[in-house]
């Protein structure tokens, strides 16, 4: 059984993905929050208390109040991939997430891989004359971006 799956004192964050993972579970919520919970047996618990022991919390810069529609294991287990409700992907590696204790307190890794899209349809564009800049802005997402059209990356936004 897993109480309180963030373990916070937030009672906004909701569970919105689980992904099974082979020593436990990954879930993540509506507002970016990621956490890994490890079933018992595999920690070395001897609290008896549940079937779940909670490892860590994290929530990256790019999902912070963004909804995780979905999460992904490869088959390896050695990325997570995260797609957010902001149409970007990331990648988190797990190996960062530190199931032991010398690796608990260090960062864990998250790289966007596809960014820069827009969540609504776009209202206005326009290119710059001396740069190979394109500029978009979306009413509907309240964003703005600016494109680099030789490269085909979103460099600001």
């Amino acid at each position: 059984m897993v109480d309180n799956a963030f373990q916070s004192e937030d009672n906004n964050s909701y569970v919105v993905s689980v992904q099974k993972y082979s020593k436990g579970l990954f879930i993540a919520s509506n507002r970016g929050e990621c956490a890994l919970w490890v079933r018992s047996e595999e920690n070395n618990s001897t609290s008896g208390k549940t079937d779940y022991d909670w490892i860590k919390t994290w929530q990256p810069v790019a999902c912070k109040n963004h909804k995780i529609l979905g999460l992904a294991l490869d088959v390896s287990e050695e990325y997570l991939g995260v797609c957010l409700s902001n149409n970007n992907i990331g990648m988190v590696s797990v190996k960062s997430i530190g199931l032991n204790e010398e690796k608990a307190s260090l960062d864990v890794k998250f790289d966007l891989i596809c960014k820069g899209f827009h969540s609504g349809a776009i209202s206005s564009i326009d290119v710059a004359v001396q740069r190979p800049i394109l500029v978009t802005c979306s009413r509907e997402d309240q964003t703005l971006r600016l494109w680099n059209y030789f490269t085909g990356e979103c460099e600001f936004g």
